[in-house]
């Protein structure tokens, strides 16, 4: 760039002379006084005033770079050799080479131009462009500056809800303490009233069972002769509830009125013997049986459903006779139950 300003610079010197260019020194070369028709008219160095030395290797390293260029060339080539011997030909190539840069110099300084508008444009749209950054970069500032504002209002909005979700929490837990203590209260009021309750029904079914539940089973503990008539007492108990049955006399005693039922089994002792038995109420015979062992144990019963009052008593009784003898342990029993009150 500094080399074509130069080139501009030496043009704008063609008009008062002639650029020679001779072994990389550009000199201003002027025309005698005399005109182009004189023999002694020729271009000459002026060693006066009016020579100016344009550049030199030595002291301008601008101009001799130019100088090396393909246009320092071409103006060597066209330069005038000698000052002495200069001609009008000569002249008119030096002429015709500084048109032919000068154009080049004018295409050169159209191409700056308009390289310089589009810098210029370039430059427009990149303010454009650093403008339109500029307000996006405060529309951002103020966005973030919102964004803040948000944030350190929910930051307090938070603190706030954490102290109202702890009172909550100290009302809960506390509420939770007097509803725990008032439900343990209540549950153990609940409890004793039904255990109250609970024990009043125990006594109720107790007060009932000495009262509905009546029944006995009893049997014969050994065997024994039956050799004269009377009650058979049948000593060993298996429960008696309402207490009737007596096993020291073998009666039975109606505690309670109702509908009873009897059941006696029997069995004779051993081979050739028999036994008679008969369920008698008062002095009315229920039911009666019979068993003999022949050749084996024969088993022998005897049942009877009836209606008793209050103080009514049951026995058994065997018919004696000297060969009869009783089966004991649990061949022979007694039992009766109330069926209904």
């Amino acid at each position: 760039m500094s080399d074509r300003l130069l080139l501009i610079f030496m043009l704008m010197l063609v008009t008062r002379g002639v650029i020679v260019v001779t072994h990389g020194h550009a000199e201003l070369a002027t025309p005698r006084h005399g005109g182009l028709g004189d023999n002694s008219d020729s271009f000459h160095n002026d060693s006066s005033d009016h020579q100016v030395e344009i550049a030199t290797q030595r002291s301008s390293p601008a101009i001799a770079s130019f100088g090396n260029t393909e246009t320092g060339e071409r103006r060597r080539r066209y330069s005038v050799e000698d000052s002495s011997s200069s001609s009008p030909v000569r002249l008119a190539v030096a002429m015709k080479a500084l048109e032919l840069e000068n154009k080049q110099l004018k295409f050169t300084l159209k191409e700056l131009q308009a390289t310089t508008e589009k810098f210029a444009t370039k430059w427009q749209e990149s303010n454009f462009a650093i403008s339109q950054l500029t307000a996006v970069n405060q529309q951002q500032q103020l966005a973030i500056g919102q964004l803040q504002l948000q944030v350190s209002q929910l930051s307090t909005n938070t603190m706030k809800l954490q102290d109202e979700n702890e009172a909550l929490h100290t009302q809960v837990r506390s509420l939770q303490e007097k509803a725990d203590s008032a439900l343990e209260e209540g549950l153990t009021s609940q409890v004793i009233q039904l255990q109250q309750k609970d024990q009043e029904l125990m006594q109720t079914i107790i007060n009932r069972t000495h009262v509905d539940k009546v029944g006995f089973h009893a049997r014969l503990s050994i065997s024994i002769d039956a050799k004269t008539t009377g009650t058979l007492v049948l000593d060993s108990v298996e429960f008696n509830f309402g207490d009737g049955y007596n096993k020291t006399t073998g009666i039975f005693t109606a505690p309670v009125g109702g509908v009873y039922l009897f059941l006696v089994n029997i069995a004779a002792n051993s081979a050739g013997e028999s036994v008679w038995i008969k369920i008698v109420l008062g002095q009315n015979e229920l039911c009666k049986t019979y068993s003999r062992y022949s050749t084996e144990i024969e088993m022998a019963s005897c049942h009877a459903a009836t209606s008793l009052i209050k103080g009514n008593q049951v026995r058994v009784v065997m018919v004696g006779s000297a060969s009869y003898k009783i089966r004991g342990d649990f061949w022979t029993t007694f039992t009766g139950v109330l069926i209904k009150s």
